[in-house]
């Protein structure tokens, strides 16, 4: 009929309404963490009870692994046992160089989680947490350290002999350098198992074809004046 007519036709305007008024369905999709940025400091310090040697000297001898394995492995253990441990990710060796006649420069990069709940690590904490570990950078594990060598950052305090506290000062020398991992891929270079062994002589002499074109490359640019160098980490 037509009142069964007119009544179908307000329940169908009602449903309509009702379905309009309701708020749609947002969702939210999370952003995955993508990880803190990584805060490098440059480490550097003398060893004054390990003789340098030429082998010392050379990344690729048993020699020099040995001592990276050792050195890398007390100085991630002064970090990991601090209070800055939660931000700490690693230490790495870059390289010893003789100085003072026969004692052992280190060069280490530690990398640290910039980790606002915790609040930031800078240079002076590193420094100061590194001096306390190692018994005021008198002793790293075994080895004897010289007192007055550290550099975070080029950060350095200089006790002097009275009981004034420690003077600080920041010297541009060693310099502050910034790392950057570079990755490419050569198409016209096939790949074998010897290339990809570090001991290898062909290994040895691709990376250093490698190193001295991308060398060439920063140092015929308008960024050489703050480059350093090149080297090949692996193939």
């Amino acid at each position: 009929s037509g009142a069964d007519f007119f009544h179908c036709i307000l329940s169908l305007i009602h449903y309509l309404c009702t379905f309009a008024a309701e708020a749609p369905v947002v969702v939210v999709t999370q952003i995955p963490n993508q990880g803190a940025p990584a805060l490098p400091f440059n480490v550097t310090f003398i060893i004054t009870s390990l003789a340098f040697t030429s082998e010392l000297g050379n990344p690729e001898s048993p020699l020099y692994h040995s001592a990276a394995s050792v050195i890398n492995d007390r100085l991630d253990n002064i970090f990991n046992n601090s209070n800055i441990s939660p931000t700490f990710s690693r230490c790495k060796l870059k390289s010893l160089s003789r100085v003072n006649d026969d004692q052992t420069s280190v060069y280490a990069l530690c990398t640290f989680k910039n980790t606002t709940g915790i609040g930031n690590v800078d240079k002076v904490t590193v420094y100061k947490t590194f001096s306390e570990k190692t018994n005021q950078i008198s002793l790293l594990g075994t080895y004897t350290l010289d007192t007055n060598s550290l550099y975070v950052n080029g950060y350095h305090e200089t006790t002097p002999l009275t009981t004034q506290g420690p003077t600080v000062e920041v010297t541009p020398n060693p310099p502050l350098e910034e790392a950057f991992n570079v990755t490419f891929i050569i198409t016209n270079l096939p790949f074998t198992p010897e290339l990809e062994n570090s001991g290898s002589q062909l290994h040895n002499s691709a990376a250093k074809v490698i190193a001295n074109r991308l060398d060439n490359i920063f140092n015929n640019s308008n960024i050489s004046p703050a480059f350093s160098h090149c080297k090949v980490e692996s193939l």
